[in-house]
């Protein structure tokens, strides 16, 4: 904000010259910024987005203000035709950069609605199971219990599906994610596998008792 209210001031105040070199020098900067690796960690790809906003408003609105501003004459022709030329480049790139972030961001927030939705169903089992009545079973109520497990590995099965989805958004993570973050989704996700698979076992096991 503070940098678009100093440029269209100088747009204002400033000869050509003076305008062309300060301009010059932030369209420098963009193209650094559009040079930096895209990140990996959704705060700071939330981060990035912003700024990538801001910068092509920036880009966008200041061009306009200053082949408004700047009268041309012969000897300045192919000076205007490279500033046009950088300005339409560099807006190309960071259009083309916040459609990588929005994809990258879409892909966490997938993935991590996924990873809530698979929790909670885990959780709704494991508070299933734990009000069957399996430690003392009375003849006549074998029928009802045995009944209630298949109900609740029914929905065991519905969640292995849900673990098969979230494997799949995982993968598009893992595509831009560093080693670090890699390793650490994939023993979470482990973890949670192995959770429902453990309660099948048990299901499993008391079924066949």
């Amino acid at each position: 904000t503070k940098y678009n209210k100093l440029s269209s001031q100088l747009v204002h105040d400033s000869d050509n010259d003076a305008i062309f070199k300060v301009w010059s020098e932030y369209l420098s900067y963009v193209q650094l910024f559009l040079q930096s690796p895209i990140p990996s960690d959704f705060t700071v790809l939330k981060e990035q987005l912003h700024l990538c906003k801001i910068h092509e408003s920036l880009v966008t609105n200041q061009r306009n203000a200053l082949m408004y501003k700047i009268s041309i004459d012969s000897s300045m022709i192919r000076d205007i035709d490279v500033f046009k030329n950088k300005h339409v480049e560099i807006l190309k790139h960071l259009v083309e950069r916040q459609n990588e972030i929005e994809a990258r961001i879409d892909a966490w927030e997938k993935y991590r609605k996924g990873q809530f939705s698979l929790l909670e169903s885990i959780d709704d089992i494991e508070r299933e199971k734990s009000l069957l009545q399996l430690k003392q079973i009375y003849i006549k109520s074998v029928p009802k219990v045995k009944s209630q497990i298949e109900e609740i590995l029914v929905r065991v099965t519905e969640t292995e599906n849900e673990i098969v989805q979230l494997k799949s958004d995982q993968s598009k993570l893992l595509n831009f994610i560093d080693d670090i973050s890699s390793s650490s989704l994939r023993l979470e996700f482990t973890s949670v596998h192995q959770r429902l698979a453990n309660i099948r076992a048990s299901l499993e096991t008391w079924a066949g008792y």
